[in-house]
């Protein structure tokens, strides 16, 4: 995979952060300033790499503004190899 701009961006957000740290779409966009249209794309391929899982978590009972559940990014020990290499 070439290692575009976007591509770095992403990279060293997920490898700043605690192993366990579990990064939000949103939370991702605002680090790497990348647009929906180019940030979905990466992370799909990358969950299909094996290099990061998904998961939601239920929304909270004390946060009624949030009523649909958060969608997070988890970086795997694979993605954690990969990326590093890569960068």
């Amino acid at each position: 995979m070439p290692m575009t701009r976007d591509t770095r961006r992403l990279a060293s957000t997920l490898l700043t952060e605690a192993e366990d740290h579990r990064f939000s779409a949103s939370e991702l966009r605002q680090a790497t300033r990348m647009h929906n249209a180019r940030l979905y794309p990466l992370l799909e391929q990358w969950l299909d790499r094996g290099w990061i899982t998904d998961d939601y978590d239920p929304s909270p009972h004390d946060a009624p503004e949030q009523p649909q559940p958060l969608h997070y990014y988890l970086v795997t020990e694979l993605g954690r190899r990969e990326l590093a290499r890569m960068s």
